[in-house]
C-alpha cells in the first residue's frame, strides 16, 4: 500500500501536482482544481495538528470500519466530505500549490512521529494509517482531475 512515508510514493505524487492547472476540470464532483488544492491541503494540516479538528464521530470512526476504509475498500466517486474539508475561497494558484508541496514534504518528515489527532471521519488511527490515507487522498483527488 502506498504511504506518504514512503519518499519515492511522495515524489511521484509531488510530479503529479505539477501536471495539474488551474484549468484542469474534474472526471467526477464539483470541485474546481483550485478548491481541490485547498481541500487536501486542508486534510494535510489537520493532519499536522495546523488546524485543531472536531471530535470525530459516526460508524467510519471506529474499528475495524475505519481501518478497512482507509486501507482495503475503494472509494466512491463524488462521496459527500466532511464539512470542515470543504474547500475555502481559492487564493492565488502558484501560492496554494507551493504551500501544498511543503505540506506533503513536511508530512513526510512526521514519519517517527510518536502522537497523532484524530481523524475528523476514521477517529484515532495509527501513523501507519495516517500515511495510507493521507497518501490514497492526494491520489484520489490528483485522479478526478486527470493527474
Amino acid at each position: 500500500m502506498r504511504t506518504l512515508f514512503d519518499s519515492r510514493d511522495r515524489q511521484d505524487l509531488l510530479q503529479r501536482l505539477d501536471a495539474l492547472t488551474p484549468l484542469h476540470t474534474p472526471k467526477w464532483g464539483g470541485m474546481t482544481a483550485p478548491q481541490m488544492i485547498r481541500h487536501v491541503s486542508t486534510a494535510l494540516r489537520l493532519s499536522l495538528e495546523e488546524k485543531a479538528p472536531r471530535p470525530a464521530r459516526g460508524l467510519f470512526a471506529h474499528a475495524p470500519l475505519n481501518w478497512l476504509l482507509i486501507h482495503v475498500i475503494p472509494w466512491p466517486k463524488g462521496a459527500k466530505t466532511a464539512p470542515e474539508l470543504l474547500a475555502e475561497k481559492p487564493g492565488e494558484w502558484d501560492a496554494d500549490v507551493r504551500n501544498l508541496r511543503a505540506l506533503i514534504t513536511d508530512f513526510g518528515r512526521q514519519v517517527h512521529r510518536k502522537t497523532w489527532p484524530e481523524n475528523i471521519i476514521f477517529g484515532r488511527i495509527s501513523r501507519k494509517s495516517w500515511g495510507v490515507l493521507m497518501s490514497r487522498h492526494l491520489d484520489h483527488h490528483f485522479t478526478q482531475f486527470g493527474v
